[in-house]
């Protein structure tokens, strides 16, 4: 197989910075894959096209209106999934367009090339909590953030009528985590070739985009392949600087840089242009000039 990388983006704001990680991307082995918010509404894939000088980029044509914890962020995974995977590549790096690289493409191609084969995939805990559990186990009518109060009303009653109901059987093993990943072609295709079962499991569920992949990988035989065999809330695990202690997640600036670049990290999130715009900046100039 030839070693090409394929990036899938999820965007839904802040353009000028899609803009910028873009330009970190563009490599003549990458394949970079966009899906756009359909909210997202100033988008013109023209400009965007036009950045890309080295590798190709994709814009997914259907549009989905993602709302947090709904179905919608698993379909979009999975459309950026089924696009991708048209083309041959060596890993899939599923990323946001509040990301950025920390490293040049020539160092993140040697890292995964040393490392074939296995797969990124970030879990909380090895024994997942009831609560969780639970986002899965009942019926959610209504999802996203900005729920009506009568909304809220319809999905409590709906809960306390499912009491006696399970929808996942109790021999499954269910895993949570981040869902930002680094997974191989083989698992890729194998997580497509679950596409009914994984929309019958969790379609009216909640968060649900933080547990199919883990869940997915933990009743298989991908479970061997982990980088990260400790299922400790250890961001490593998918190469990434995420800081849950200073923000939620934290949003990295300009006098953060020094602890990014000395890190041993691929990747980082969270990056705001409206919050500070130099850091952003700053790694992409490192980077680039790092790539030659």
């Amino acid at each position: 197989m030839e070693n090409r990388h394929a990036y899938l983006i999820m965007i839904h704001n802040n353009l000028p910075q899609f803009e910028i990680l873009l330009q970190c991307l563009d490599y003549e082995k990458n394949d970079i894959y966009v899906h756009v918010d359909k909210k997202l509404k100033e988008f013109t894939p023209e400009k965007y096209k036009k950045i890309i000088k080295k590798g190709n980029l994709f814009i997914l044509p259907k549009r989905i209106n993602i709302k947090w914890g709904g179905f919608t962020q698993i379909e979009c995974e999975l459309e950026l999934l089924k696009e991708a995977t048209k083309r041959n590549h060596s890993y899939y790096h599923l990323i946001s367009g509040a990301d950025m690289p920390l490293k040049n493409q020539n160092d993140i191609y040697n890292f995964f090339e040393n490392h074939y084969g296995m797969e990124f995939i970030h879990f909380d805990e090895k024994e997942l909590r009831n609560e969780y559990r639970n986002r899965i186990n009942k019926y959610y009518l209504f999802t996203g953030k900005k729920k009506s109060i009568i909304k809220k009303i319809i999905n409590k009653l709906f809960l306390l009528l499912q009491f006696k109901k399970n929808r996942i059987d109790n021999n499954i093993v269910l895993g949570k985590g981040a869902n930002w990943f680094t997974i191989t072609d083989k698992l890729a295709n194998y997580v497509l070739s679950y596409e009914k079962e994984i929309r019958k499991m969790y379609k009216y569920t909640l968060t649900a985009d933080e547990m199919f992949l883990q869940t997915l990988v933990l009743n298989s035989e991908f479970k061997e392949k982990l980088y990260n065999q400790k299922f400790n809330d250890d961001y490593s695990s998918i190469l990434y600087c995420i800081d849950w202690k200073r923000g939620n997640p934290y949003v990295y600036k300009e006098e953060d840089f020094n602890e990014l670049m000395n890190s041993k990290m691929l990747f980082a999130r969270k990056f705001d242009i409206n919050i500070d715009k130099n850091i952003i900046l700053k790694i992409k100039n490192y980077i680039l000039e790092k790539e030659g």
